[in-house]
């Protein structure tokens, strides 16, 4: 069955993220949160990605991702990377790449 779930992401450094083999990312989006304390409304904002996967896969991938804000420096080569969206959180803005494993093995085996 082919459904859409929701993973949380980390705005700091490099993370691994198990998913289904073949999933397909759809969008990367802040989701907001709402909770009562002491009879005030607080939200937060946090980061995730939606992506398409088949419940019927019984085989999982660990998947590398990084996420950069705007402005900071780059640390893989960007042809190593492939970039899968933006969002904003609070006054900044995060890109979130993919390290595509296969086109770094390409490069080494060279």
């Amino acid at each position: 069955m082919n459904v859409i779930y929701k993973y949380p992401i980390d705005i700091s450094g490099l993370q691994e993220i198990e998913l289904p083999q073949g999933a397909r990312i759809l969008a990367v989006q802040v989701q907001k949160h709402y909770s009562i304390e002491k009879g005030l409304t607080q939200a937060t904002e946090e980061p995730y990605f939606w992506a398409l996967v088949n419940t019927d896969e019984g085989r999982t991938v660990r998947r590398l991702f990084r996420i950069y804000g705007t402005g900071r420096e780059i640390e893989e080569r960007p042809e190593d990377l492939d970039y899968i969206g933006s969002f904003q959180r609070g006054p900044f803005i995060y890109h979130v790449f993919e390290r595509n494993v296969s086109k770094m093995q390409i490069r080494k085996d060279q």
